[in-house]
């Protein structure tokens, strides 16, 4: 079965031990302030039936008060209602559940004692249950609000990747035509067509298994192999424990780019790429490097600028994106789990 039931069931069954402990204790208090006995346990158990009966009234209440909420236009006149019906009720309930511990007692005129005294009490307690309903509801609001916001801002981040990486692989190609290279450019113009299909796909999720991110990568490295031939090497060290973690889809992509592009593009013979991820248990550490310059003046550029934003739109503080030199340049990204 669900776990939320048993969550509610819980809640409810801890507010009414609460409310009757409280009960209870200040009760036992006032009597011993009169020099009069008082069983604590057997007046907890009384009160505890008048409470849990109560919380349970509460539910159809605080449900009532979630769909038709204080904020609405209109809506104020309806919980007048509801509030009155919720403290005749509940008075009644527990006037009832009283009488019934007390067979000495006039049932009705136990019954008829509640409703005069506890109505009022009541009545202010729904208006307490409609206030923590709306405020909920208000908290969701905002959280489905902020949540939309992020979402929008993601797309957008990623959307501009997209032309960035069209036009750094479009030059590629055209470098090859003009190397009259034919077979590798129809080649690569069938990559980039499938490197397209995703990376426009609406559907495709903001997050995917690393394993995914990097068969998305390869393709957009076999575009690039197709241009540099022998000359880009990559190196790969990938943790077997790391290839279900879910990272941003497209990540990689202009990372590796960067490193193509201002590290194996600006030095004369072979380049190295290499890529490593690493499980560290609560978190990711993916590290892209390069046997290039290194960074210097703005190679950090587009790519890199958008994908930390895109890591603190999903993750705030919790996610970074590091670039420093190291016999060339080196990009490390955490991104916790």
């Amino acid at each position: 079965m669900p776990r939320k039931p048993f969550l509610i069931a819980g809640l409810a069954v801890g507010s009414a031990a609460l409310l009757a402990m409280l009960e209870a204790t200040q009760t036992w208090a006032r009597m011993q302030s009169f020099g009069q006995p008082f069983d604590w346990l057997r007046g907890f158990g009384r009160v505890f039936l008048v409470w849990i009966s109560v919380v349970a009234i509460s539910a159809p209440a605080f449900a009532f008060a979630r769909r038709y909420r204080l904020d609405r236009t209109g809506r104020v006149l309806p919980h007048v209602g509801a509030a009155l019906l919720f403290a005749l009720v509940a008075s009644i309930v527990s006037g009832s559940i009283v009488a019934l511990q007390n067979p000495n007692l006039a049932f009705l005129f136990m019954v008829g004692k509640a409703v005069t005294f506890s109505t009022i009490y009541y009545f202010i307690l729904y208006w307490t249950i409609a206030g923590a309903a709306l405020a909920l509801e208000l908290h969701r609001d905002a959280q489905a609000r902020r949540i939309a916001f992020t979402r929008e801002r993601l797309e957008v981040l990623r959307a501009k990747l997209n032309p960035h990486f069209l036009f750094n692989t479009l030059n590629a190609i055209s470098t090859m035509s003009l190397q009259r290279d034919h077979e590798a450019v129809v080649q690569s113009l069938a990559l980039v067509a499938d490197l397209l299909r995703v990376s426009l796909d609406d559907s495709l999720p903001q997050q995917i298994p690393l394993r995914r991110e990097l068969e998305l990568t390869d393709k957009y490295l076999a575009v690039q192999r197709l241009r540099f031939g022998e000359r880009l090497q990559i190196e790969r060290d990938v943790d077997p424990r790391a290839v279900e973690s879910l990272v941003p889809s497209m990540l990689l992509q202009p990372i590796v780019e960067n490193a193509i592009v201002h590290g194996v593009g600006a030095v004369p013979g072979v380049g190295v790429v290499r890529v490593s991820a690493r499980d560290e248990g609560a978190r990711l550490r993916i590290v892209v490097s390069d046997s290039g310059p290194g960074f210097s003046g703005d190679r950090t550029g587009i790519g890199l600028a958008n994908t930390r934003e895109r890591l603190a739109a999903l993750y705030g503080d919790a996610a970074s994106l590091d670039v420093a030199n190291d016999h060339g340049a080196v990009v490390t990204v955490v991104i916790p789990k």
